[in-house]
Formats: C-alpha cells, sequence, structure tokens
C-alpha cells in the first residue's frame, strides 16, 4: 500500500517538476551589442525581456531594444511529427502535413502551431521529410512533382491534400498523384518575396521548424504568439529552442533581399547564394561552431543591397567553407564596398582562418557591396561564407 500511494504522489507531482524544470532552464540572451549572458526567462512583452541572471538574483529587465537573440542552451531532443516540411519563400519552414488547398492557400498541420493557412504564392517548396532542404538554382513558371522512381510532372497544382494531390498540364488531362509517391513539390514563383521592414520574431521549434510571429508575450512558461493572419496560438514555452528578433537593433543581411545577387563560374556550374546556409544548402560552420545566420557564395560573386540611410554600422565575419573538402586549394579576394568604394579589402584570403571582426561605418551611404573575386586558383574550392553578416541601427 505504501509503494502505491508513493506511486501516485510521484504522479500527481510530475507536471509540477516538469514545469519547475522548465522555468529553470537556462538560456543564452545575445544583446545588439553582440554580448551575451546566461539567464533564464520569466517573461516577454511588448517592451522587454525579464529573467533571472541567477537564481538568487533579483529579476533584471532587458529593454526589446538592446535584445537580439535568446537560445535554449541544451535542446531537448525530439521526434518530428509528420511526413513533410513546408518551405516558405522568407526561409522558414514548418515539419507536418498538408491538409487541403482551397481559393489559393494552403492549410498545414503542424505539431506546435496546430493548423496554419498560408497563401501558395509564399510557398517555395514540400519535400519529404528525408529529402535534403531544396537549394534555389532557378525560378520555376510552373509547379513540378518529383516522384520517388525519378519521374516528374509539370503543370499547375489544382487540389493538395494529406493523402493525394491533382496537378493540371498545360496540355492533357489532369493526374491524381498519391502523397506516398512524392518526393518534393516545387512551387510555381510568381514574384519575390517582400522584405519587411516591421519588427517581428523568428521562433525556432524543438522538432526543427522555424516561423515568424509579429508579436509574442511569454508568461506562466506559456508563450501567446500572434500570427501573420492575425490568429493566435498559446504553446508551452518548452518547445521554443530560440527567440530572435527581427528588424530590430540588428538586421541580418541574409533576412533582405539584395538589389543585385550575381554569380558569375569561371567555367560553366553554376553556384547561387543561399541565405543561412553555405553554398551546397548545408549549415554555416567554421571548426566546431555552427552559425544560424550567414550567406553562402561561390567565386564570383557580388550582393549589393540598399541601405536607405537606416543603419549606422556594417559588421561581419567570414571564412572558407571547407565542409566538403579541405579547402587546400580555394583562394579568393573579399572586397566590401560602399557606394561603389572599396572599404574593404583581403587578397590571397584562404581556408582554415575566421576573418577578425569586420566592422564598417554606413552612415551616409546608399548600398552595401559584398564581392568575393577570384583568387591564384581560378574558382577551385572557392565556397566562401558570410559569417553573421549584420546592419546595426545603433
Amino acid at each position: 500500500m505504501f509503494n502505491t500511494r508513493f506511486i501516485i504522489a510521484c504522479l500527481l507531482l510530475l507536471p509540477f517538476t516538469i514545469a519547475q524544470a522548465n522555468q529553470t532552464d537556462e538560456w543564452t540572451l545575445t544583446t545588439a551589442d553582440f554580448n551575451q549572458q546566461t539567464l533564464v526567462p520569466i517573461s516577454i512583452d511588448d517592451q522587454a525581456l525579464t529573467a533571472r541572471i541567477r537564481s538568487s538574483e533579483v529579476p533584471r529587465t532587458i529593454p526589446l531594444t538592446q535584445f537580439l537573440e535568446l537560445e535554449r542552451k541544451q535542446r531537448p531532443a525530439t521526434n518530428p511529427e509528420g511526413r513533410f516540411i513546408l518551405y516558405l519563400l522568407s526561409g522558414d519552414q514548418l515539419i507536418g502535413n498538408p491538409i487541403q488547398t482551397k481559393q489559393e492557400k494552403l492549410s498545414w498541420h503542424n505539431t506546435f502551431i496546430s493548423d496554419i493557412t498560408i497563401p501558395l504564392r509564399q510557398i517555395s517548396a514540400i519535400a519529404r521529410i528525408d529529402q535534403p532542404a531544396p537549394i534555389s538554382t532557378d525560378t520555376p513558371t510552373e509547379d513540378v512533382v518529383t516522384l520517388g522512381n525519378g519521374d516528374s510532372l509539370h503543370g499547375i497544382i489544382t487540389n493538395l491534400n494529406s493523402t493525394q494531390l491533382v496537378i493540371q498540364p498545360a496540355s492533357g488531362e489532369p493526374a491524381t498523384v498519391s502523397m506516398d509517391s512524392v518526393v518534393r513539390i516545387t512551387f510555381a514563383t510568381i514574384a519575390a518575396p517582400k522584405t519587411s521592414t516591421d519588427p517581428a520574431f523568428r521562433l525556432h521549434f524543438t522538432d526543427g521548424s522555424s516561423l515568424v510571429a509579429p508579436t509574442i508575450q511569454l508568461a506562466d512558461n506559456r508563450l501567446k504568439i500572434q500570427l501573420a493572419d492575425n490568429t493566435t496560438r498559446t504553446i508551452p514555452f518548452g518547445s521554443i529552442v530560440s527567440i530572435e528578433q527581427l528588424n530590430g537593433p540588428v538586421v541580418w543581411l541574409s533576412g533582405l533581399t539584395p538589389q543585385e545577387n550575381i554569380q558569375i563560374p569561371y567555367f560553366s556550374v553554376t553556384h547561387p547564394a543561399q541565405m543561412d546556409r553555405n553554398v551546397a544548402g548545408q549549415p554555416i560552420r567554421f571548426a566546431d561552431r555552427i552559425y544560424t545566420h550567414g550567406i553562402g557564395v561561390h567565386s564570383y560573386s557580388k550582393l549589393v543591397y540598399a541601405l536607405e540611410g537606416r543603419f549606422t554600422t556594417f559588421r561581419t565575419q567570414y571564412a572558407i567553407d571547407t565542409t566538403d573538402s579541405d579547402g587546400r586549394y580555394a583562394n579568393v579576394t573579399v572586397r566590401i564596398l560602399l557606394d561603389g568604394k572599396v572599404v574593404h579589402e583581403q587578397a590571397d584570403f584562404k581556408a582554415g582562418v575566421l576573418s577578425p571582426v569586420v566592422s564598417i561605418s554606413v552612415k551616409g551611404a546608399s548600398t552595401l557591396m559584398l564581392e568575393v573575386d577570384y583568387g591564384r586558383t581560378m574558382d577551385v574550392q572557392d565556397r566562401f561564407n558570410w559569417i553573421e553578416p549584420a546592419l546595426l541601427r545603433n
């Protein structure tokens, strides 16, 4: 009898114990000056983050004007629930399953967000969860369905749900395809996504999903978020691994649309720039560290951004990517230009080196250009990463 009562008491205390554990999880806060500190979040509102720096200290308030990113130090393991990954033109993704298409919108189910409706024009692809992330190499003018046997169907998808899809080719009868045979769906791109300048928050979930929410509120270990369609969700804070403020004191260059995005191969193989990925679509890394933000390019590469007088400083580091090679032949010339004038240049840059932080005043400048030119070895192994390139408001 004693053992039975003891077990029942433990089960009754379990939710409280889990809540207590969540409330004492340590996070790393990165502030607008790129300094980091360890803390335990208590609440977030539209003005500030309140957190406890140490368990014995009085809670501290950090204004959102200084808030850059909040990242959980110990990421809990999770098994994603869903057969597919929905890729958005914004760079975000949602693991889950399609529900239905209606009036040029797709209803999608995700474990944490539940059901969400997204305009088709904001979707770049849907891929089976065991497939690599798609790499943008061109702008498709029609939908493409890639099947497990290697075949592909072209046309316009007129219906899509969890079990099947219907695609209408340019000529002939529509085809119905089982979702069990689908490897990837690439959607026709009607227009480039617009770059928003409004403050927002990018949330990264334990299942690998990420999504932008215009507003968030944290209280009692629950996170209330408002989505772009003005609907709200309340989710456990334990399902979040990081929160990044967009268009706050710092704007990541990888989140902006460049005025010019040029890649000229030395021979014939093109390597388009990839945002927050290396040029092969893999995570950006140097040594044992993985970077969330960056731009992967290949020589020759030119990226031009409009500044519009909104920023004071440009900050970045850079390195040769050696994920798939030792980079022994890589050799590039790196340039940063303001209004066409070179303000930073590094010739004969090789693999195995992480550049010092480059910080450049951009006050009064209209355009920022990032250039990676051929070095002494043509373009051999010239896979290059701009690491954490950022524009600072103050």
